[in-house]
């Protein structure tokens, strides 16, 4: 009878042992699955990270294009209104030049006339 009892125990105890490790294998393929299904997530949100980045470096790119075409455009504006204002300048000195030789004449005729 004890004997009987004894593998009764250890048939119920091996019973017990095999749902024990169904769970665990069971809990083990719950967290693998969660892990996997996890990481395809991250591994998703770094690729839409990945794209959003390189768009954002390709805007940079075009912004600083932009800038460096405005920028030249600019030098080349100043350079022209450099060029245009020395013209003025010149023009001006020249005008300049000519009252002061016409007060001369004037002054001139204005002393012959005495």
């Amino acid at each position: 009878a004890q004997v009987k009892e004894l593998q009764e125990r250890l048939a119920k105890s091996e019973a017990e042992t095999e749902s024990l490790r169904q769970e665990v294998w069971t809990s083990a393929n719950r967290g693998q699955e969660a892990e996997t299904a996890a990481t395809a997530k991250l591994s998703a949100e770094l690729r839409q990270y990945r794209v959003a980045y390189q768009q954002k470096s390709m805007d940079l790119r075009d912004l600083q294009q932009e800038v460096e075409t405005e920028r030249a455009i600019n030098r080349i504006a100043i350079k022209a209104m450099e060029t245009s204002l020395s013209a003025k300048t010149e023009d001006l000195r020249m005008c300049n030049d000519t009252i002061e030789m016409l007060e001369q004449e004037k002054d001139e005729l204005h002393v012959m006339l005495q």
